[in-house]
């Protein structure tokens, strides 16, 4: 069977992660890193990069602020501690670097 992108695109992946003693519960889209994805940050800050790249890849967390789940937009990811993100990248970068099948030769 051929592979469809399209449908790679909208593969998720749900992990459980440690921060500081609290766990955070993630479901972020496995295949929505592209070359084109990559251009498009092209020429933001540093925290606007950041920002973007959480709100893309990440699709649903648990993550709280007064009890409240965080929206996954630039407002209230923009809110979330820098190094918090920073390791929440930094897991999704390896779980999609794991993949569930690899690409064979045959």
């Amino acid at each position: 069977m051929a592979i469809d992108i399209s449908e790679m695109a909208k593969k998720t992946k749900t992990v459980t992660a440690e921060f500081q003693g609290d766990t955070l519960t993630i479901s972020f889209r496995i295949h929505v890193v592209t070359p084109m994805f990559m251009a498009g940050l092209r020429g933001l800050t540093l925290n606007e990069i950041l920002v973007k790249q959480v709100i893309s890849v990440v699709e649903k967390w648990d993550l709280l602020k007064n009890g409240t789940v965080i929206a996954l937009t630039e407002s209230g990811v923009s809110e979330v501690p820098t190094a918090l993100l920073t390791k929440i990248l930094s897991i999704v970068s390896e779980e999609m670097d794991a993949p569930d099948a690899e690409l064979k030769k045959s």
